[in-house]
């Protein structure tokens, strides 16, 4: 075969095979939007989007000893104490936080003979400095079983959050009575609900997504959060089937570099019109969800989508047809060449032969 009809070949199968991949993400405008992340209060005094929330998961429970004055043997004056700080590790990406804060609390008061009802002061904290602040006087004090408290308070004004900054939440207690607290787990998800814009998909095709989160969630733990890949409400729930990994870096507008993470699909169905969509916390009804439409950008110069597999339908099988077609029809033809070239030189080794016996 011959060069010219070699890159013939290839500029055909390069023509065709671009004609039916199927778009990927890339090219499309970064995804974010502020939406309520409930931030929980965990083990060893952490504080993360990431819940521990298995029904066979035991809560955490903590003790906090009333601090108080007595001033006769049935009269008490009670007095703040630490109930505790839980404290973010650094953050991956920079964000914003504003709006609402959500304060919820599960609680349950140790019985002391004594009816007092307990006050909270609810802080958010950034590296250590207030930046939002709410005191509670809930006056309730059930002492059967654990109960709620919530209250709600505004940022007084955006909070630009920095990587490496940690975001802490403190809490105090007042009363005359001791009190456990209980948090990390489902049913008691103690923690602040707040407005921020941590996570960004920088672009979604058929059977990836790659984003980043500010947090640097594990999303490989199934049921705490995850991405689904939705087709028109058919979606492939939790990690069962998908692979997360390191993508690399990206750079922002502000030149702000950002960690990003692949998710890819595994053992689905593709097609056209998917939607990915990204879950923060425990579920689409608890958690927060951000999305966009899977290829309506353009091609990505690392496509997972790039080979005739990801053709949709018939139209691939007759594509890859008539790519086999024309390199039969070019090795055909060359053969055809490399014989009529073989007859002309017989022909001459013929005649030579004949003028030599002359």
């Amino acid at each position: 075969m011959k060069i010219n009809q070699i890159f013939t070949i290839i500029a055909m199968l390069s023509i065709i095979l671009s004609a039916f991949v199927i778009p990927t993400g890339e090219g499309q405008d970064p995804q974010t939007d502020f939406k309520k992340v409930h931030v929980n209060m965990k083990a060893e005094d952490k504080f993360s989007p990431e819940l521990d929330h298995q029904n066979d998961t035991e809560a955490q429970r903590k003790l906090v000893q009333a601090q108080y004055t007595q001033n006769t043997p049935v009269s008490r004056v009670a007095e703040w104490t630490d109930a505790g700080i839980w404290e973010s590790d650094a953050v991956k990406q920079p964000f914003t936080m504003q709006g609402q804060i959500i304060f919820n609390l599960w609680y349950q008061i140790v019985d002391d003979g004594y009816n007092g009802a307990p006050d909270w002061r609810f802080e958010i904290q950034l590296n250590g400095e207030q930046v939002a602040y709410k005191e509670r006087q809930d006056g309730h004090a059930n002492k059967d079983e654990p109960e709620e408290v919530t209250d709600t308070v505004n940022f007084p004004e955006p909070v630009e959050v920095k990587s490496g900054d940690k975001i802490s939440y403190y809490i105090q207690y007042s009363n005359v009575e001791d009190v456990n607290i209980y948090y990390d787990n489902q049913e008691y998800d103690s923690g602040a609900a707040m407005e921020m814009d941590c996570l960004i998909i920088w672009s979604a095709d058929t059977s990836s997504a790659k984003f980043s989160d500010a947090w640097g969630l594990n999303w490989e733990i199934d049921g705490k959060y995850w991405c689904t890949l939705d087709f028109g409400g058919s979606a492939n729930l939790g990690n069962e089937e998908t692979v997360a990994s390191e993508d690399g870096q990206r750079e922002g507008d502000n030149g702000t570099t950002f960690s990003v993470t692949k998710i890819k699909w595994n053992n689905i169905e593709k097609g056209e019109g998917a939607k990915v969509v990204a879950y923060i916390n425990y579920g689409p009804d608890n958690g927060s969800a951000w999305s966009m439409e899977a290829g309506s950008g353009a091609k990505d110069e690392e496509s997972d989508d790039e080979l005739p597999i990801a053709m949709i339908g018939g139209v691939g099988l007759v594509a890859v047809l008539g790519i086999l077609g024309v390199v039969l029809f070019m090795r055909k033809k060359n053969a055809e060449d490399f014989d009529e070239d073989d007859e002309e030189y017989d022909e001459e080794d013929y005649e030579e032969e004949e003028e030599e016996e002359e």
